[in-house]
């Protein structure tokens, strides 16, 4: 682990991301050495804290009273942060509203304790932070106050980071592919640990893949080899000769017709969308020509099905 990061949680007068403010913040610095600094401030939210929060936090409207507004601290905390990723739980959807709407700037690398642990500890009953580091054995002696808070996710992030760096250098390494595509505020913390796995275990997929660029578009082999309709026809009605593999067969005007469509289809290279009803016998009248088309192409045909005997 060789970047810096810092682990960040604020406690806020309510949840309304619109309208609610910042009265505490609290941050820590942290590397593969351990706690580097640690960053604390009340903020004056220029209006009343409710029930709820002071019987939550214990901060009242008195003890913010002579604080310093946002926009005072904002530099500070600016200063602090720096370019580091930002760690915090649920920090995506909470604490990171609240510093755009407050105008402070932070790096665009995000990891979300939250997010994170979905990926990682899938089924989990509660992704709560309590409940995450009761997992991992984190202590909490003191909650819902935001430097707290802060050292519990910092906490929880080298441990779910430490769970991550187990997995197998290919899986890091098709999580960090896919994710480079994307614009999740997250995906460094993927690459991160597949650059540091390509070191540990030179030689494996995701050493050998450096490149997160998009893949060269498949090429077409050529224009296909076109199968006639009476031949793909001709095909389907010899299921009529074979009572013991096709024991409910008859021809059918609609499904020759659909079979006729799906064959004109695969022979100009078109898509094609069926709505066919039940006793129509859609499958064969598409699995028939689709396999008239791999045989004459030497090819294959991929059939994709949400239905359960198609895919037995």
């Amino acid at each position: 682990m060789g970047a810096t990061y810092v682990a960040l949680d604020l406690e806020t007068t309510g949840l309304d991301l619109e309208n609610d403010e910042i009265i505490e913040i609290g941050a820590v610095q942290f590397g593969a050495d351990g706690v580097l600094d640690r960053f604390q401030a009340l903020v004056n939210p220029g209006r009343p804290i409710s029930p709820p929060v002071v019987e939550l936090t214990g901060i009242t409207d008195e003890a913010v009273r002579s604080a310093p507004p946002i926009w005072s601290v904002a530099p500070a905390l600016e200063d602090f942060v720096g370019d580091s990723p930002i760690v915090g739980q649920n920090v995506l959807g909470f604490d990171i509203q609240f510093l755009r709407r407050a105008g402070v700037r932070h790096s665009e690398n995000v990891y979300d304790t939250h997010l994170l642990a979905e990926m990682l500890l899938p089924g989990l009953a509660d992704y709560g932070l309590a409940a995450l580091c009761e997992r991992f054995g984190i202590a909490q002696d003191v909650r819902h106050r935001a430097l707290a808070d802060a050292e519990a996710a910092q906490q929880l992030f080298i441990a779910l980071r430490r769970r991550c760096a187990a997995l197998a250098p290919e899986v890091l390494g098709q999580a960090d592919q896919w994710l480079a595509l994307t614009a999740w505020p997250s995906r460094g913390f993927f690459r991160e640990i597949s650059e540091e796995a390509v070191v540990r275990t030179p030689g494996t997929l995701s050493g050998r893949r450096q490149s997160t660029r998009p893949p060269e578009p498949l090429s077409p082999k050529g224009k296909p080899v076109a199968v006639a309709e009476e031949h793909v026809l001709s095909t389907l009605r010899l299921a009529g000769d074979h009572p013991e593999a096709f024991p409910a067969f008859d021809r059918r005007v609609v499904q020759e017709t659909m079979t006729m469509a799906v064959a004109r289809a695969l022979n100009a290279e078109q898509r094609l969308m069926v709505e066919a009803g039940t006793g129509t016998g859609k499958s064969l009248a598409y699995l028939i020509p689709a396999a008239c088309h791999a045989v004459a192409n030497d090819d294959r045909v991929v059939v994709s099905t949400a239905t359960i005997n198609l895919q037995e």
